[in-house]
């Protein structure tokens, strides 16, 4: 008995996972394969293994004949009579090979065929069970680093986690175990590729079905996820029960579910948004904690305009425009943002009609349809033409020319008669309007007025927030060809600089302006090296200015950060300790808020409430704070 291929059988179909009879299958075809190769493809030979000895039996059949004349199927009718007496002519009778006599090239040939049949049934099997997975959470041991990315040991296979997918400034190490959405399943030569994802978006949905039993059974439903992996996410929900929160819901008692959300993804901020079929309703929730005014839909421009209180355009737009950029792509809308100053300046073309005619007591839709659709086109009108055109007396054509000359000074005035704040200001009026060619003609016309850094940095800054840049470009090579002259002008083109993407000159115009005292400077310079993922070289920085006076504070303030940008909340908290000790003014505001946000990574939601109550009880009116407080109270 050849018990040891038997006990092989067994094991490799246990250990793999694999089919016992298809293995025996795989077995018999690989010696079959052999038999022929050696023999010659005109034999008919039937091979079988034998599950009770373990054995592999071989036998060769062939047609019993007076007269031979092919060896290989045909045999002697004497021969064959010795093998079995009651054969006939024209029998075919069958006899055992053995399988010893196949040689060595045979048997590793057979050996090949097994392996290879093996191989590839293990990744066809591995294939079947992970492609109907691709949306699930996958748990495994970081393994190593492979030119495309880490290598994530999965038990059976292994898994990729491109630096694409990875979370920002997240750190990996061998050995430790990490959790990811399975995005992809793709079959590859060398088998199946499997994909995986931490910064996708589904992945925080994913973890939501797991933490909250109403999102996994349906009652409360997921509508959207908006993600800026490793620091702040926007989820939207909608509850299929009238008793049900849906906020409360995700939140958990005291937090513990969103807590367990917050701590696997590193201390990624999460607002839970009410979903609403109403896109303006959806957009006021999408972008609390600000208080909105007005919002104006624009569906053909899939648009929206938003219009906040003067105090509220920070929380609206948020710490690098992460608030609005996190809500429009919630909602798959664009979103533009303006305070209720700034709406009023510029609409004021927009608006002039209906101002016209509110004081004039002129219907607009008659403006209008007399071809009169902006304040210039009414100035220039002779008052035959509006006498004839709008049917009006003397008497209200004198009402219509005051209300006029009321509104020519904001919106009216030419290129060549305007100051350089008055173009600029008319010059967005047009921009906001996707007045382009017109919003140009007085932007240029405002840098040729006045040489200011600000104004140019402005400029640019609408060109920017409408994915513009490249137009925005021309206003900063404008702006980096004024003399500095001041510690500010220094901050000012380093700025220019830096959004040019001219990195060098940026340091430059950033270490002069921390030369003559800019503790701003510094602070910009480390945002930059942060942003850029050269975490080492913003620790650098701020750790040569620690002895500096005047800057110590934000010294601290900056390596905090840093820390914080590596999830390390203990050094972060100490050089928050350290910062408080000389901070003054901006700088203690800044250093207090941070050791909050330090706490929060911590998922110490508690600490955190209780400093947030001492902070805005000391600085009511800092609506990031605000903002924040709104995040906690749902901790």
């Amino acid at each position: 008995m050849n018990l040891e291929l038997k006990k092989a059988i067994d094991q490799i179909s246990k250990d793999k996972g694999l089919d016992r009879d298809m293995l025996v299958d795989t077995l018999e075809d690989a010696v079959r394969t052999s038999v022929i190769r050696k023999y010659g493809e005109n034999i008919d030979v039937e091979v079988s293994y034998n599950d009770d000895t373990g054995e592999i039996q071989v036998h060769q059949f062939k047609i019993v004949v007076d007269d031979v004349a092919d060896p290989d199927t045909e045999i002697d009718i004497e021969k064959a009579r010795e093998l079995d007496p009651s054969v006939q002519l024209d029998d075919e009778i069958g006899f055992p090979l053995k399988v010893t006599d196949l040689g060595r090239i045979a048997a590793q040939s057979a050996k090949q065929v097994i392996i290879q049949r093996m191989r590839d049934a293990e990744q066809e099997l591995i294939y079947e069970e992970f492609k109907d997975r691709v949306g699930e959470i996958c748990s495994g041991i970081i393994q190593r680093r492979d030119k495309g990315g880490w290598i994530i040991n999965l038990g059976r296979t292994e898994a990729i986690l491109p630096k694409e997918e990875q979370i920002p400034r997240e750190h990996y190490k061998r050995g430790d175990r990490l959790q990811a959405l399975i995005i992809e399943v793709k079959k590859e030569g060398r088998g199946p590729q499997i994909v995986i994802s931490r910064s996708h978006r589904d992945y925080t949905a994913a973890l939501f079905r797991r933490e909250v039993p109403e999102v996994d059974d349906g009652t409360v439903q997921i509508m959207g996820v908006a993600r800026d992996p490793g620091s702040r996410a926007k989820v939207a929900v909608l509850s299929r029960e009238r008793d049900v929160d849906p906020v409360g819901a995700c939140v958990g008692v005291r937090g513990s579910r969103i807590q367990n959300i917050v701590q696997e993804l590193h201390g990624e901020r999460i607002d839970i948004v009410v979903w609403s079929p109403e896109i303006s309703t959806y957009a006021r929730n999408a972008l609390a904690p600000a208080v909105i005014s007005r919002i104006v839909v624009d569906e053909a421009e899939n648009l929206l305009e938003v219009t906040v209180p003067d105090d509220q355009l920070t929380s609206a737009i948020g710490r690098k425009g992460q608030n609005v950029k996190l809500a429009a792509k919630l909602l798959g809308w664009k979103i533009d943002i303006f305070t209720e100053t700034r709406y009023n300046e510029t609409n004021a073309i927009g608006r002039g009609l209906e101002q016209v005619a509110s004081v004039a007591e002129v219907s607009v839709d008659s403006l209008v349809s007399a071809g009169f659709t902006t304040l210039e086109q009414l100035q220039d009108a002779t008052d035959e033409e509006l006498s004839e055109k709008l049917s009006l007396s003397d008497s209200r054509i004198g009402d219509l020319r005051a209300a006029i000359n009321f509104l020519s000074p904001v919106v009216g005035e030419s290129a060549d008669k305007a100051d350089a704040d008055a173009l600029f200001l008319r010059g967005r009026a047009y921009f906001l309007q996707k007045n382009y060619e017109q919003a140009k003609v007085d932007f240029d016309a405002a840098v040729e007025t006045k040489e200011s850094y600000q104004l140019c940095l402005d400029i640019y800054e609408l060109y920017q927030e409408s994915s513009m840049k490249a137009d925005g470009d021309r206003y900063l090579e404008a702006a980096v060809k004024i003399e500095p002259k001041t510690t500010e002008d220094y901050y000012n083109i380093g700025c220019a600089y830096y959004y040019l993407e001219e990195q060098d000159e940026a340091v430059k115009a950033f270490s002069k302006a921390m030369k003559d005292g800019s503790s701003a400077a510094m602070e910009m310079l480390g945002e930059v090296y942060l942003s850029n993922g050269q975490n080492d070289e913003a620790k650098a920085l701020f750790s040569s200015y620690l002895s500096t006076d005047g800057f110590a504070a934000a010294a601290n303030n900056g390596l905090a950060l840093c820390a914080l940008a590596e999830n390390d909340t203990d050094s972060a908290l100490s050089y928050i300790e350290e910062g408080l000790k000389t901070a003054e003014d901006s700088d203690r505001e800044n250093l207090l808020f941070n050791q909050i946000v330090s706490y929060e990574k911590r998922a110490d939601f508690d600490t955190a409430k209780s400093l947030m109550a001492d902070f805005l009880a000391a600085y009511p009116e800092n609506t990031a704070a605000q903002r924040e407080n709104t995040f906690l109270q749902n901790r």
